[in-house]
């Protein structure tokens, strides 16, 4: 009986917190899917305590953490989507984002992937150096 309530408590902890930084679980997170050597699709899906906000800053970050661990220093969005419910909670969100090694004059809004882990890196307690692939 007191491993039931203990499991019990364990579940219900994780399904009372926002979407952390994590592949796809329970609790929501990424999938992500190598398209060519400099592209990526990103998938998030966060649950009902995952603010609209704190999905995109997901994204932007796991992107810049791809791009470092793949050689890139900056990126693109190309293609995405984003669906949210009324509230902005339960976000569903795709990017396609393609890298690059050097600042691309692609007339789009280029994100330095460094400077995005530097800066919302410690606000998620992530370390973009380390391998997440």
């Amino acid at each position: 009986m007191k491993k039931l309530i203990w499991k019990s408590a364990v579940l219900l902890s994780l399904v009372g917190c926002a979407t952390s930084y994590q592949n796809v679980g329970i609790t929501g997170g990424f999938e992500t899917s190598q398209l060519s050597v400099d592209t990526w699709k990103i998938n998030f899906a966060g649950n009902g305590h995952t603010r609209q906000a704190r999905a995109e800053d997901m994204v932007l970050l796991k992107s810049s953490d791809l791009a470092i661990n793949s050689g890139y220093r900056y990126f693109v969005n190309i293609e995405g989507n984003a669906t949210y419910s009324s509230n902005g909670e339960y976000p569903n969100l795709t990017r396609v984002v393609k890298m690059y090694k050097t600042q691309p004059d692609t007339g789009r809004n280029i994100y330095d992937a460094f400077f995005i882990c530097a800066s919302l890196g410690p606000k998620y307690s992530v370390d973009c150096s380390k391998k997440s692939n």
